[in-house]
Order: structure tokens, then C-alpha cells, then sequence
């Protein structure tokens, strides 16, 4: 599962061969799946809330990969990946992959109780990605100028310089 809608289509588009039993695509969409009654809330944190105290779990899956999880770190999100993971995120079988510099969706003291509270019941693996492949070496440095923002070792992939563009509401 992810947050981003685009991202789940380009990995449903790309992930050939799955099986009948599997799910692709974002959080609130699996929810969708599980209650099609709570398909009008769009709000994240608002539809596990709901499923929390309304939805009807049955199905469990074996395991659950979640992309894009900086966005996903909410407490009542995690309560809900635990109870439709087999064995719950204390036993059963996740991967999350994330980029703490790319939440933009939520707020950081979010993300932090989120990461305390699986840290408060597992013993995560953390293996950080430390060379940033993506981009440019002119796209990491200007990033870094501007935002402060330290996007690793940078591969020596050269392109243009960013064309920089302020904007005012």
C-alpha cells in the first residue's frame, strides 16, 4: 500500500503476474476494499478512525509492504495495518519503506509518535538508503542550498542547473 494514488497505479501497471489474494494500491482505497460504506472520507487519519470503531475486519493478509511510509506514520493508521496484518505489526510479516524529508503530508511530532510507537513494540531493521541515485549532482546541491536538506551521497550524474522560481500567495 502507499498514500499516493499516481504511485499505486504505476505499481499496479508495473507489477505484473499477481496473484488473485493480493492489494495494490493506496490506504484509503484498501479500506475502501474492506468498507465500501466509508468510500465518501478522504481524510487519512478520519477514515482509520472510523474503520477503528466501525469496520468490519475480515480479511488478513500474510504480508503487507508499504511504500511512501513517511506520509502513512499516523498512530490510528498503524492500530489499522495491525489489526488486518496475520499476526499484527508486533509479529506478522511488513516491510515499510520511507523518506522522513519527503513528509510533506504530515507534521513531523506526527511522524515521530508514529515511528515511537513501532519502535515501542518491535525491533525494526532500519537500513538507510544513504546515495541518492535520483537526482542530479545540480538538483542535491541547489536542494541543499535552498532547503538545508542533506539528500545523501550524490551520484556523479551531471544535468542542467535547476531553474529556481519563486512564487507569493
Amino acid at each position: 500500500i502507499c498514500f499516493n494514488r499516481n504511485m499505486a497505479i504505476y505499481a499496479k501497471r508495473n507489477i505484473l503476474h499477481l496473484p488473485e489474494n493480493c492489494f495494490i494500491g493506496t490506504f484509503n482505497q484498501l479500506i475502501y476494499s474492506l468498507e465500501p460504506s466509508m468510500s465518501n472520507i478522504m481524510d487519512v487519519e478520519t477514515l482509520a478512525d472510523t474503520f477503528l470503531e466501525n469496520g468490519n475486519i475480515t480479511n488478513f493478509y500474510d504480508v503487507l509492504i508499504i511504500d511512501e511510509g513517511q506520509d502513512l506514520m499516523i498512530p490510528k493508521v498503524l492500530d489499522v495495518l495491525s489489526l488486518i496484518l496475520d499476526k499484527g505489526l508486533k509479529l506478522g510479516s511488513w516491510y515499510v519503506f520511507l523518506d522522513k524529508n519527503q513528509a510533506i503530508f504530515k507534521q513531523e511530532q506526527q511522524f515521530n509518535e508514529a515511528m515511537a510507537e513501532l519502535q515501542s513494540i518491535i525491533t525494526p531493521t532500519i537500513y538507510p538508503l544513504t546515495i541518492n541515485c535520483r537526482n542530479t549532482s545540480q538538483i542535491c546541491e541547489t536542494t541543499y542550498d535552498i532547503a538545508k536538506i542533506k539528500v545523501g551521497k550524490v551520484t556523479r550524474i551531471n544535468g542542467p542547473s535547476p531553474e529556481i522560481m519563486y512564487f507569493s500567495d
